[in-house]
C-alpha cells in the first residue's frame, strides 16, 4: 500500500507514538502543506479520494488569501510552513545564517 504523509504519519503514531493503544486517531503534519490521516479501528483509512483527514483546505478565514485549490482562506493558506515562512519574511523577519534556514525561506520568498 502506498501512502501519502498525512496517512503515514497516521500510521505511525497510531502503532508507535502518541497514539499507541488507541482504536481510532487523527494525526497532522504540517510542512509546505497541512495534511492529515486517519486510523480508525486500528487501521489506516484513506476514505474515497485517499484524502481522508487531509485538514488542509478546511476554510479557517472566511474570505482570506487565495489557496491553489481555488478557494480562499484554507488553513493552509495560513499554516503551512511555506506560508509560516513567508508572512514571517513580511514581518521583517530575517533568517539566521545556517544554510537550511535560508534555502527554506528563500523557497518562501519566491512563492
Amino acid at each position: 500500500m502506498l501512502l501519502g504523509d498525512g496517512l503515514a504519519i497516521a500510521l505511525g503514531e497510531h502503532r508507535y507514538g502518541a497514539a499507541r493503544g488507541t482504536a481510532s486517531s487523527m494525526s497532522m503534519v504540517v510542512s509546505t502543506g497541512v495534511g492529515g490521516g486517519l486510523v480508525l479501528d486500528g487501521q489506516p483509512y484513506p476514505g474515497p479520494s485517499g484524502n481522508a483527514g487531509h485538514i488542509g483546505h478546511i476554510i479557517v478565514q472566511v474570505g482570506g488569501d487565495p489557496c491553489p485549490c481555488g478557494s480562499h482562506g484554507c488553513l493552509e493558506t495560513i499554516a503551512s510552513g511555506t506560508n509560516i515562512a513567508r508572512w514571517a519574511l513580511a514581518q521583517g523577519w530575517q533568517p539566521s545564517s545556517d544554510s537550511t534556514a535560508r534555502g527554506v525561506f528563500a523557497d518562501a520568498a519566491c512563492r
